[in-house]
């Protein structure tokens, strides 16, 4: 789950929206209805949506007025890593925000490092 979510889920918004989305997967979402859902800004939504779709997580339907989106893991081995973390928010809720803040702390000093490290590491 810890690789998981450091590869896949940057932000509490994609993981709120992939386990709401997982949730409900028989339904289509549009960015709009997910952020109203979510109580979350509809630009912060449709970003995590279509990075979401891009890692294999969620179909995207281009049809009609406005994009949709569904629960579709690409892989098995997705779809399981995904019910792993969905088990793991449900129980041990606290385990995956550690992860969460442990990961973005880190790509903080990552960034600064390639910033502000000796030019070596600047790329």
């Amino acid at each position: 789950m810890r690789q998981f979510l450091r590869e896949h889920v940057a932000n509490y918004v994609q993981l709120e929206a992939l386990l709401m989305l997982r949730d409900e997967q028989a339904r289509q979402w549009t960015a709009l209805e997910v952020s109203q859902r979510l109580k979350a800004a509809d630009d912060l939504v449709e970003s995590a949506l279509q990075a979401l779709s891009a890692q294999g997580l969620l179909a995207l339907e281009r049809g009609g007025d406005c994009p949709r989106f569904r629960y579709a893991p690409a892989s098995a081995a997705l779809s399981d890593a995904v019910e792993s973390l969905a088990d793991a928010y449900e129980h041990q809720r606290w385990l995956v925000v550690e992860i969460m803040s442990r990961s973005a702390l880190e790509r903080v000093r990552t960034a600064a490092h390639r910033l502000f490290g000796p030019p070596s590491s600047r790329r």
